[in-house]
């Protein structure tokens, strides 16, 4: 029987949450894909992705059990990633101001406050 591979590592779990991160984003900031240039959509999949790990993580308990420095590696890539999408967004003129573009900070409260309400908590 093969070995089933924890949801943090399934590509198509990652890729499933991936998309909603990155459509929920988009929304967020009332842009639509094609209004990114090439390294601004690759900020973008870079936070999705890791945002999706980190959900999965959480969903698995995986970071109460696992190593704990991979996981805070995997979260600064991903806060790192927003940061660097939410600069680049500034320098194409697409931030929308602070008061419509929600801030790097404001985005991750928001998908901690998420989880824990998904978790019950």
């Amino acid at each position: 029987m093969a070995g089933v591979t924890h949801g943090a590592y399934s590509p198509t779990r990652i890729r499933q949450k991936a998309r909603a991160h990155r459509r929920r984003i988009l929304r967020n900031l009332g842009l639509a894909a094609r209004d990114l240039d090439g390294m601004a959509r690759e900020y973008l999949r870079l936070y999705a992705v890791g945002a999706a790990q980190l959900d999965l993580r959480h969903e698995g308990a995986e970071d109460a059990t696992g190593n704990a420095k991979d996981y805070w590696v995997a979260y600064n890539a991903t806060r790192r990633a927003l940061e660097r999408l939410e600069k680049r967004l500034g320098v194409l003129g697409l931030d929308k101001g602070r008061e419509r573009a929600q801030g790097v900070e404001t985005l991750i409260a928001t998908g901690g406050e998420l989880r824990e309400s998904r978790n019950g908590d």
